[in-house]
């Protein structure tokens, strides 16, 4: 219950059970040596006082949020496992690969909508897309910024289109992902040959909305 209770995400029953599992080894472990340690205290009394137990108790609450934390940590490594595996892929991703995850994860969000499947989170998209949270939060934060998404509350997890999906352009989705803007420090005809680059995109995709994109699947 604890392990289940104290993170503000979603745990997995499996997950925490492992975690409760080793967690419960180790509360074992502690209660044994701590009734070693209290018995010992309590024969030297008459040298160091009663006072000697309070160091003793102070280190077993130190001992026991150890063991707390470590099974919320086991429990945590067993549910994301395979997004962690992918960390090293994600670091070595190309521009397009990087674009291509953030419109994914754009969509999934659009299609959860558009399907009527309550709502979409960022656990949710790391567990489908197998990517770690904290790279799926990095295009959430873009988009969110960029007034595509709508968070009502970050605590609850839900994310939803800002707007209608027929009132989302394509073309913002991807400004949001790239960007359009470039360095003050570069040359300005490198600036250019950038811009250059990406308007011709931009002006093919024109008016076209995400419902559009979603009615061609």
């Amino acid at each position: 219950m604890m392990i289940t209770a104290i993170p503000e995400a979603k745990v997995n029953l499996k997950s925490s059970l492992i975690g409760a599992f080793f967690g419960t080894i180790l509360w074992g472990l502690a209660r044994g040596a701590f009734t070693e340690g209290a018995s010992y205290v309590i024969r030297m009394s008459k040298l160091y006082g009663s006072i000697a137990v309070i160091p003793i108790f102070l280190f077993w609450l130190y001992l026991i949020w150890i063991i707390i934390f470590l099974a919320l940590e086991i429990s945590y490594v067993h549910q994301h496992y395979k997004q962690m595996e992918n960390r090293d892929y994600e670091k070595n991703q190309t521009p397009l690969q990087n674009v291509e995850l953030g419109f994914s994860i754009f969509m999934m969000i659009a299609e959860h909508f558009d399907t009527g499947k309550s709502y979409t989170s960022v656990s949710e998209i790391s567990k489908s897309l197998l990517i770690a949270e904290d790279s799926v939060n990095n295009f959430i934060n873009n988009l969110s910024s960029s007034d595509l998404i709508y968070i009502p509350n970050e605590s609850s997890g839900k994310i939803f289109p800002s707007r209608s999906l027929n009132k989302i352009l394509t073309k913002d989705v991807l400004i949001s992902i790239m960007g359009t803007e470039t360095s003050t420090e570069i040359d300005d005809s490198v600036s250019k040959i950038i811009k250059d680059f990406f308007t011709p995109g931009y002006e093919k995709i024109g008016a076209s909305t995400i419902e559009d994109y979603l009615n061609q699947k």
